[in-house]
């Protein structure tokens, strides 16, 4: 069940069967090595699979067989906007001349 929790943000309840799927998925992916990535805009997801993706993201990061990259919420313009992020913080620190 998805519950609303004010300022336009959802929750997701913590036993809804979709939350419960992907903590049974990154088990089974960590236990053989996958790394689990996820790309997309994050801020619109309810804040429990905002956790559960960080969560996964976490415990698999040092896994090395094989990725398995996830797009949730995800679209062209997200890939530009995060290129445009890297390279103006790459200016700012000095890295990349403007």
């Amino acid at each position: 069940m998805v519950h609303k929790t004010g300022y336009g943000e959802y929750a997701i309840a913590h036993d809804h069967p979709r939350l419960r799927t992907l903590r049974k998925e990154v088990d089974s992916l960590h236990r053989t090595g996958i790394r689990v990535r996820f790309i997309g805009e994050r801020s619109a997801l309810p804040k429990d699979l905002r956790d559960l993706i960080s969560q996964a993201a976490s415990r698999t990061a040092q896994n090395q067989r094989m990725d398995r990259v996830i797009a949730a919420n995800y679209g062209g313009h997200w890939d530009i906007t995060e290129a445009c992020r890297t390279v103006a913080s790459r200016v700012q620190s000095g890295e990349l001349e403007p």
